[in-house]
């Protein structure tokens, strides 16, 4: 058989363990803020959508949000000056995603809060908390 190629069994499992199979990655949670000592604010529900491709070497959102994951925590709003300093201890960005609210209750805060950051220059990297510490939390 000419131009015709046979493919091993071997050969397709191989193919088969290798391929990722593309996933669209969605998390929904609580987005919090750090108002005081001690003192956590629920502002709204979130959702984290629309990933970028990150670097296969680092850790994914998917991995990152799993479901032990029920919020995300703005512990303090940095002013772009400060992120500059702190930018030579900061790992390189591994993977983007879309911010966006959960529901048409959440867009005002959700906003609000984007206003608020954008006319200040503002920045905040949110803060993941194991498991443990969620329901300390909660």
């Amino acid at each position: 058989m000419n131009g015709v190629s046979f493919v091993t069994c071997g050969e397709a499992d191989t193919f088969c363990r290798n391929t990722p199979i593309p996933r669209k990655f969605k998390w929904s949670g609580e987005l919090r803020m750090n108002v005081g000592k001690d003192h956590k604010e629920r502002l709204c529900n979130v959702t984290l959508s629309d990933t970028s491709d990150g670097s296969i070497a680092r850790l994914r959102f998917s991995i990152c949000f799993g479901p032990s994951v029920s919020f995300l925590l703005l512990e303090k709003l940095f002013s772009l000056g400060e992120l500059q300093c702190l930018r030579p201890a900061l790992t390189p960005v591994a993977e983007m995603a879309r911010l966006g609210p959960d529901s048409q209750a959440d867009e005002k805060p959700l906003t609000t809060l984007f206003y608020y950051m954008s006319s200040r220059k503002l920045a905040c990297p949110p803060t993941l908390l194991p498991p443990s510490m969620n329901e300390l939390i909660n």
